[in-house]
């Protein structure tokens, strides 16, 4: 968080990500107190503390990205089909974000698909030419 202090900048995290994480924190750290004794370097404290210093926002799907979204969901269901449900929409909602630059994961397995860094490289470029065709010459 410190970085983003320092930097101005923001993490952008999907709902599906968010999700996940409750799921995660849950299991870890309240099975392992019985009573929840928040510190600072509590995973929860820190996410809901950047969040509420704006230096953590969750992603929302714009209607006129809705089916972006959704073609990004079939096509990663039939080309990538060991991905996770889960792996699939945080996949497909950050492929759908202009402003999204890079996936955090600890799964080498997804970052180094073939199939998936084609889909980034795709957009990429595909965000390339659009800009190259809207740039006057």
């Amino acid at each position: 968080m410190q970085k983003c202090r320092n930097s101005g900048c923001v993490i952008k995290v999907s709902p599906f990500t968010l999700t996940e994480f409750i799921n995660e924190y849950s299991k870890r750290y309240m099975r392992l107190s019985k009573r929840a004794s928040y510190t600072s370097n509590d995973p929860l404290y820190v996410l809901l503390d950047g969040m509420a210093e704006g230096l953590i926002d969750v992603f929302v799907i714009r209607d006129e990205k809705l089916d972006d979204f959704i073609s990004y969901i079939n096509v990663l269901r039939d080309e990538v089909t060991w991905l996770h449900s889960m792996d699939i929409l945080i996949l497909a909602l950050a492929l759908i974000d202009e402003e999204c630059h890079g996936l955090v994961t600890l799964d080498s397995k997804i970052t180094e698909s073939r199939k998936i860094k084609a889909h980034w490289l795709d957009r990429e470029y595909g965000a390339l030419k659009a800009s190259a065709r809207k740039t006057p010459l």
